[in-house]
């Protein structure tokens, strides 16, 4: 008795079954689409702006490479982009075996939405015509034919009178920051005025000292020369910005220096001074010692400057 050869037909079922879902699953898993015939497009849906590969075969290109060979087209051998798109680069592959054909693949971006059709692609004397492609909307898909308007941000509640509170803080800590700036620098400004000031009143003091030792044995032309060169001295750290050379200026011309350096300055006092030791320097001394109440004189006018110049600071 033969047997049945039910299970002989039960395999060969099963293995065109096998075959047919392990195609079914390459063809799903395939990374490219289908362009047009003849082409595959990767991505298979591709936007304006967006980098795709268009691959197609070539049999003339198969001739100029061997099997297993690829070339990269330079990029004067590129085709020429236009404003439908841009031509990246251009690859040509054959594959290892004999009789497969070459393979063109151009990288381009679009720029215009629907059919695109690319260049020529020309290598060695020879021209392969690429697949037409489509180039999808976005604005078809989502339905939307122009752009939406300005939307405003999405604000978690109370985030308003936060911003103006921290607004308000802002403006507050500025205008006290300025303030305490002003401040410091005038601190700042006064104690350097003070310093100063304390400095010309201790030259001063030294030099009017020194000259009071000396009333006995200098003679009162050489004496009186010595007090004008410590007044003068004292002029020019007391108004060093005055714009004029104390040393060498006449009486009347340090005045005025002076009242314009420092506003509101009673200077007759400074001239009868300052012509009263020019007048004993030059056209001889008086009769009576008066050099002991020219120091206090001197003494007095410069008490009297610093205070000036210290209400004047501010």
């Amino acid at each position: 008795m033969r047997p049945r050869p039910y299970p002989s037909c039960c395999a060969a079922l099963l293995l065109f079954l096998s075959q047919a879902v392990t195609l079914g699953l390459f063809a799903e898993s395939s990374p490219g689409g289908t362009a047009s015939p003849g082409g595959s497009l990767v991505p298979r849906e591709i936007f304006i702006g967006d980098e795709g590969a268009l691959s197609f075969p070539s049999p003339l290109f198969s001739r100029l490479l061997a099997p297993g060979e690829r070339a990269s087209l330079t990029a004067a051998e590129l085709p020429e982009s236009g404003e439908d798109a841009v031509i990246l680069g251009v690859e040509i592959s054959r594959g290892p075996a004999e009789t497969e054909s070459a393979t063109v693949t151009i990288r381009f971006v679009p720029w215009n939405v629907g059919p695109l059709s690319l260049p020529d692609v020309r290598w060695k004397g020879l021209t392969a015509s690429p697949p037409a492609v489509s180039v999808s909307s976005l604005a078809d898909r989502l339905g939307e034919v122009s752009l939406r308007g300005p939307r405003s941000p999405l604000l978690i509640p109370g985030t308003s009178w936060l911003l103006y509170l921290s607004l308000a803080l802002a403006v507050l800590v500025l205008a006290g920051g300025t303030l305490a700036l002003r401040r410091l620098v005038s601190e700042l400004s006064g104690r350097s005025a003070t310093r100063a000031a304390a400095r010309r009143q201790r030259l001063l003091k030294k030099d009017l000292s020194r000259l009071e030792k000396k009333i006995k044995k200098t003679p009162p032309p050489l004496w009186y020369a010595e007090l004008s060169h410590v007044i003068r001295k004292y002029l020019s750290l007391f108004a060093p910005d005055a714009g004029v050379l104390f040393s060498a200026c006449t009486p009347r011309e340090a005045a005025r220096a002076l009242e314009s350096f420092r506003g509101g300055l009673d200077t007759s006092v400074l001239i009868g001074v300052l012509e009263g030791i020019d007048r004993n320097r030059y056209g001889g001394p008086s009769e009576a010692e008066t050099r002991p109440a020219d120091l206090s004189l001197l003494r007095e006018l410069s008490v009297s400057l610093e205070r000036a110049a210290s209400e004047e600071i501010p």
